[in-house]
C-alpha cells in the first residue's frame, strides 16, 4: 500500500500536474486539507475514488498496481474489491460507507467489465449484510 503522498505524486504524474494545488482542485478539496492528509498519511478514499470515476482512471494506476499502463481494470482491481476495500469499510463511519458504495457503483458501472461488476456485487452484498446486522 502506498502513502497518500505517493498517491498525490501518482495523480500529478497521470494528469501532468505540477502542484499540490492542482491535485487538491482535482479532488474537489482545498490544499490545506490535502497537506494535512499528506502529513498524517490519511488517504481520503472517497475523494480519490470520485476523482478516478470522474476522470475514468483505473484505481490500479492510482494505488500502484504495476503493469497496468493501458488504464483498463485488471484482476488486481477485482481482488481489491473483494479484500482490501471490505477491510477499509470496517474502519469508516456509516455515512462514509454509504457515500463510498455510491461512488464505487458509479465507477464499476462506468468500467463495463463483467468480472469487476461481479466482484463489486459481492462486496456490496457483504456491506449490506453488515448494515443489516448493525441495525
Amino acid at each position: 500500500m502506498y502513502s497518500f503522498t505517493e498517491i498525490v505524486d501518482r495523480i500529478k504524474e497521470i494528469k501532468g500536474f505540477s502542484s499540490d494545488e492542482e491535485v487538491a482542485t482535482a479532488l474537489r478539496w482545498n490544499v490545506n486539507a490535502l497537506n494535512t492528509a499528506k502529513s498524517n498519511d490519511n488517504i481520503p478514499y472517497e475523494k480519490v475514488l470520485q476523482f478516478c470515476s470522474d476522470e475514468k482512471i483505473s484505481l490500479d494506476l492510482i494505488f500502484g498496481r504495476e503493469g497496468n499502463t493501458n488504464n483498463k481494470v485488471s484482476p488486481v482491481m477485482s481482488a481489491a474489491l473483494n479484500n482490501s476495500l471490505i477491510k477499509l469499510f470496517h474502519s469508516l463511519p456509516m455515512d462514509s460507507k454509504m457515500g463510498l458504495i455510491g461512488m464505487l457503483n458509479t465507477y464499476v458501472v462506468s468500467m463495463k467489465d463483467e468480472e469487476v461488476f461481479k466482484a463489486y456485487e459481492k462486496f456490496r452484498d457483504t456491506f449490506m449484510e453488515e448494515v443489516k446486522k448493525s441495525n
